[in-house]
């Protein structure tokens, strides 16, 4: 199955031919689980690796089981096209089963930080009027003292008392017969702004965001999918960076996606769960990357790969993350390039080629002003990851 979306070619030919193709009847769900489910669905989906937990793998197939059965149930409760549903959970394979159920319904998916206080998930649960948040026990306390009228589920992946336990949804819940008819111009995600200009701003998108976003990681990631990658990120997937710019990415690619939400981020731990799951492609926020320069790189690693963004790195960071990486092609800061495309496609300002933007970068872009990761303290980012 062809998935990738530039044209073959070297550099020139790629800007020369390139055009944006939005299918019709396109949506997140089906790109990213419901083909692969249907075509090969032994094909490895998550690598689910919780802190001192057990490790587990998640096949297409049954995560397209699971987010049917959840969607099932969450169409019992009235959820219906346009209505909001909101994820607050770390990383681990439940995430993506809540939103694919919930795009599968036509609902929007509200991804929210699990690392919020009452006032900041208070104001994005009201102002949205969420109608469902799928969290853990942790999260169900959160919401207990909280005032929202328009919620009327809680759905928690543990056991806790006055919210509906996942597990026993995936247990007796029949699938979901058909999804709703969508395409490409029907919303999918709302994503607040982090409020640090004044409160906080949800910006939707459709489901052909994802389209937007594919071909600038293909291309900064050096090329997608290669045979035997592996993709993960420490930023939470409630931030868009990690979310869309390696999650999503990596399920629409078929390739199988880490995940593992570090309680508080390690840099010797990052390495290891690294060179343990063979990831071979990352999105790495610039406070983890300088902290993982602190520690001893593994002389055995598959990293081939990275992403970063949210702030300009200094060339000196640039320079290790060239030698780390060793396709030395492939260690960019993502929205650099992606600030750079101009309207017409993937041209980039006066043409320039990737290694004459490689040249240029380091300097801050528009797209770093407005990141979560800038102008805090290394705490407040590790915080953040």
């Amino acid at each position: 199955m062809r998935t990738s979306v530039l044209p073959d070619g070297d550099w020139d030919e790629i800007v020369r031919d390139f055009r944006w193709e939005i299918p019709r009847g396109f949506t997140i769900h089906h790109v990213c689980n419901t083909r692969w489910a249907e075509t090969d669905p032994d094909r490895l989906a998550i690598i689910d690796v919780p802190e001192g937990g057990e490790r587990q793998l998640w096949k297409h197939r049954r995560l397209k089981e699971a987010s049917d059965r959840l969607a099932s149930a969450l169409a019992a409760w009235g959820v219906q096209k346009g209505d909001r549903v909101a994820v607050l959970l770390p990383q681990r394979a439940e995430v993506m089963v809540a939103h694919l159920a919930a795009l599968k319904l036509g609902a929007i998916v509200l991804p929210l930080f699990t690392l919020f206080g009452e006032e900041a998930l208070a104001f994005r649960l009201s102002d949205s009027a969420a109608k469902v948040v799928v969290t853990d026990d942790e999260g169900v306390a959160k919401l207990a003292g909280l005032e929202l009228p328009a919620l009327e589920q809680i759905v928690t992946v543990g056991s806790a008392p006055g919210a509906e336990s996942l597990a026993g949804i995936l247990a007796t819940c029949p699938p979901l017969e058909e999804p709703a008819e969508l395409g490409p111009e029907d919303p999918a995600v709302l994503i607040y702004t982090s409020g640090t200009t004044g409160p906080p701003k949800g910006a939707l998108h459709a489901h052909r965001f994802l389209i937007g976003h594919l071909p600038c990681v293909e291309l900064s990631l050096g090329g997608l999918p290669r045979d035997g990658d592996v993709g993960w990120s420490p930023a939470d997937w409630a931030w868009i960076g990690a979310l869309m710019d390696l999650a999503m990415p990596c399920l629409y690619f078929g390739i199988p996606l880490v995940a593992q939400r570090m309680r508080k981020f390690d840099a010797a731990a990052a390495w290891r769960l690294m060179v343990e799951e063979g990831v071979s492609l990352a999105f790495l926020p610039p406070t983890a990357l300088k902290l993982m320069r602190q520690v001893p790189v593994p002389e055995v690693h598959r990293l081939r790969a990275v992403n970063t963004g949210g702030e300009s790195l200094a060339p000196d960071l640039l320079d290790w993350g060239d030698r780390l990486t060793f396709a030395s092609d492939y260690f960019d800061q993502l929205y650099v390039w992606a600030t750079d495309l101009v309207k017409k496609g993937l041209a980039y300002v006066d043409d320039q080629s990737p290694d004459e933007i490689r040249e240029n970068r380091g300097t801050p872009t528009e797209a770093g002003q407005h990141s979560p990761f800038r102008d805090r303290s290394v705490e407040e980012n590790l915080d953040l990851l």
